[in-house]
């Protein structure tokens, strides 16, 4: 995922995986798809409204976005089904996978109090010369040291903890629609000046999401059947005790 600067700076690649998101890699994607719309002048102000698409963005990848970086190319190199009765060995693969991306595109970010290049134990991994590629990097560790979520549980347990991280995420929604109608509200009132900074967020935000669901309402509609089955499935298990 290539970052472009706004002045002759220098061009930064990140590189991840999206496994721990619901929805996995096409959730990730339309994040980053949500964030290339938003205008430079205007991602300081996202953020501080709380934009979750920003939010989730890499700790490196968010500094070069306030910093007036814009995000030019979003790719994947590899999808992997899942396997509720594989999850650890999954997770573990494709972590495998992230690593071997990071390392051989040397995707590493490199501060102020970073050690040298050439003197990072896994340099051998990228067969480039690291210190002249037409890029820096933005990960800011090496994926290999990250422990593995849910490894050793069994599908049930994994099960159940999907269902909580789904619930999270719903509420963490439900939370920007509760600010967002409560903004409309004061505008309504006449509390809230339609050109106030806060009254354009709301109403930005309300005609992106139904741009959003216009351009999407095949996908929605299956991610909601899906849903219900994975709830009724649960439910069923519960039941079957």
């Amino acid at each position: 995922m290539p970052l472009s600067p706004n002045g002759g700076h220098r061009t930064f690649v990140y590189t991840g995986m999206a496994y721990a998101l619901l929805g996995g890699a096409t959730s990730r994607m339309t994040q980053y798809q949500h964030v290339k719309e938003i205008p430079p002048e205007d991602i300081i102000a996202e953020f501080e409204n709380g934009n979750s698409y920003l939010q989730a963005m890499a700790k490196f990848v968010k500094k070069l976005l306030l910093d007036g970086y814009e995000l030019s190319h979003v790719g994947v190199l590899f999808l992997v089904r899942r396997d509720p009765n594989m999850e650890g060995y999954t997770q573990a693969f494709t972590r495998g996978l992230e690593a071997a991306a990071t390392l051989s595109f040397w995707t590493v970010w490199h501060g102020e109090y970073s050690i040298d290049h050439n003197r990072h134990y896994l340099r051998s991994v990228c067969t480039w010369d690291v210190n002249n590629l037409p890029y820096g990097g933005l990960c800011s560790h090496n994926p290999l040291t990250k422990g593995l979520s849910g490894y050793g549980l069994s599908a049930e347990a994994l099960a159940i903890k999907k269902e909580r991280r789904a619930q999270q995420v719903t509420e963490a929604a439900r939370r920007q629609y509760v600010k967002i109608n409560m903004l409309e509200q004061l505008v309504a009132n006449g509390e809230l000046k339609p050109d106030h900074p806060d009254a354009i967020y709301a109403r930005e935000r309300r005609e992106k999401r139904k741009e959003y669901i216009k351009n999407h309402e095949g996908q929605i509609y299956a991610y909601q059947q899906r849903r219900r089955r994975q709830v009724q499935s649960l439910y069923n298990d519960d039941k079957a005790r």
